[in-house]
């Protein structure tokens, strides 16, 4: 096994992404984290749609740094603000909306590898806001990659 060490990053630093209609710096990595967990800090232009997805491999949380976001989950529906914390379970759908100021928040789901489909989808940021006009995928290309990505039983 490798020698840990100390991966830190100040707060405008990490791998950045334009991904899924979002400004996405990687925080944490299954290579990280030895595949327990990956650590996003997402920031999202105001009133994006995040369509119905299901993660079916792993659980998500949401920490809220700022802005809004109208999310749901299941049946349940929450606005989420500054300080709001959210667990998304594995293989329930959820979607949210950003409000009017946008938002930023921390995404930590675990086990690691969800890095892996910002990656897929997105590609390098050219700056540190968001893009203007993303596209974020649909809950077909959300399910093939969850399908790819399911483990050999």
């Amino acid at each position: 096994m490798a020698a840990a060490r100390l991966k830190a990053f100040d707060h405008d630093e990490g791998e950045a992404l334009w991904s899924a209609g979002s400004l996405m710096l990687i925080k944490a990595t299954a290579e990280d984290t030895h595949g327990g967990l990956t650590v996003i800090e997402q920031t999202c232009p105001p009133e994006l749609d995040a369509p119905a997805h299901v993660h079916e491999t792993e659980e998500q949380c949401l920490y809220m740094l700022a802005g809004s976001l109208e999310l749901r989950c299941g049946d349940a529906m929450k606005t989420l603000t500054e300080g709001s914390f959210a667990v998304l379970p594995r293989g329930v759908p959820h979607s949210f909306k950003v409000g009017a100021d946008g938002a930023r928040f921390l995404s930590l789901t675990t086990p690691a590898g969800f890095e892996d489909f910002a990656r897929d989808i997105g590609e390098p940021a050219a700056s540190l806001v968001p893009p203007t006009g993303g596209v974020v995928p649909n809950d077909a290309s959300l399910r093939s990659w969850s399908d790819h990505n399911q483990p050999d039983v």
